[in-house]
């Protein structure tokens, strides 16, 4: 399904930094989908890696993703942005998430 093209370890921020090739892929696969496909070829667990992103080729079908594997995930949340994890939650979550912070602000 993938193919790792690039695996660079960036010691600087302690992460691995992984280039992969979804061939055909475009339009059918979602970021979960990507990060359990990456997760089960490298062996690596799925809650230490965060998908930064996804670039469709112009004029074919496939995917470029860029991955960063961490061995401590709160080494993850001092250095990235949060939204890149939100966009990795099912939609459902969002919802309720959002859904608690408008009753919260409601009920100040």
């Amino acid at each position: 399904m993938s193919v790792v093209k690039s695996n660079q370890y960036n010691s600087l921020m302690a992460r691995s930094e992984v280039n992969c090739f979804f061939q055909g892929m475009s339009g059918r696969l979602d970021r979960t989908s990507a990060v359990a496909a990456v997760s089960k070829e490298l062996k690596f667990d799925v809650e230490k890696i965060v998908l930064v992103r996804m670039i469709g080729k112009t004029g074919t079908a496939d995917l470029l993703g860029l991955f960063y594997l961490y061995d401590d995930i709160k080494a993850a949340h001092k250095q990235l942005p949060s939204h890149l994890f939100s966009r990795l939650k099912p939609k459902d979550a969002k919802s309720k998430e959002a859904e608690t912070a408008a009753e919260n602000t409601k009920s100040l």
